[in-house]
């Protein structure tokens, strides 16, 4: 008998039979009378369908992070194995893609290009510049305004900055604020 195969005999010939264990379903007598195999499949197909849609309410009820993607900030591909890993680039550009993904063409480090479809949000991260570089805050309540980093605790992932609009020195989640390059 093969792995994942049950062996089965037959009363009428007494032929033995490979079933793969998936094919099986344990029945009592009464359901075989009712119906044979009718029942277990529309229970089976029902169980699918309740687990699709169980699905699909987990993911309207999943929160969508808010859009922190802007041009002129640079970014870090985060997307571990891609050739790009760990490279860092200049947004100059964000286009909006299927169902409202926002993707960024990239000016790399090295002089190389990422253009259209460029990497979706999720796949990219913020890169901070050396203390006292320009920042721009991109999520939290000081979105789009920009500052100078003065410093930042990796233990914690927060960056202090100081504001240029009202020289406010506030400490944020690293992934609020970016290194600002200026316009693309």
């Amino acid at each position: 008998v093969r792995p994942n195969h049950a062996k089965l005999e037959l009363e009428s010939t007494g032929e033995v039979l490979a079933v793969p264990h998936r094919a099986l379903a344990r029945l009592d007598a009464a359901a075989l009378a009712d119906a044979p195999f009718r029942e277990y499949k529309k229970r089976r197909r029902k169980e699918k369908e309740d687990a699709k849609k169980k699905r699909r309410k987990d993911d309207e009820a999943r929160p969508k992070a808010p859009p922190w993607l802007r041009a002129g900030i640079r970014v870090r591909v985060g997307r571990e194995g891609d050739q790009l890993f760990r490279k860092k680039g200049r947004v100059l550009d964000v286009l909006l893609g299927d169902g409202g993904a926002r993707r960024a063409t990239l000016a790399l480090d090295d002089g190389r290009r990422v253009d259209e479809p460029g990497y979706k949000e999720k796949h990219l991260e913020t890169a901070l510049p050396p203390d006292d570089g320009a920042v721009m805050a991109v999520l939290g309540s000081r979105t789009g305004q920009r500052g100078a980093l003065l410093g930042r605790d990796k233990k914690k992932e927060t960056a202090t900055v100081r504001f240029d609009d009202d020289d406010d020195i506030e400490t944020h989640p690293m992934d609020h604020v970016a290194e600002w390059c200026g316009e693309a």
